[in-house]
């Protein structure tokens, strides 16, 4: 007999940010996050423009670069756990 597996799709609207200064990857993650999930995609260039998504919308989870322009994935990183 089977027994009930617990759902892993959460039950609340999720809001995930995505950092690259590489369009496809942006693209491809998206979409592949989204045939799993409900939830809005949020994207950023860089880590200046993810430092101020993060300041400004309820995101709860970050998919970050490393290389980037302006500021990189491990400065944006130390700049969000500050904050």
């Amino acid at each position: 007999m089977l027994k009930s597996v617990p759902s892993v799709i959460p039950s609340k609207h999720i809001k995930i940010l995505l950092v690259d200064d590489t369009p496809i990857n942006i693209i491809a993650l998206g979409a592949l996050i989204t045939k799993c999930l409900k939830c809005e995609i949020l994207k950023a260039c860089n880590g200046v423009e993810a430092l101020e998504l993060v300041k400004r919308e309820d995101v709860q989870i970050v998919f970050m670069d490393v290389n980037m322009p302006l500021m990189d994935g491990y400065e944006c990183t130390k700049e969000i756990r500050k904050w």
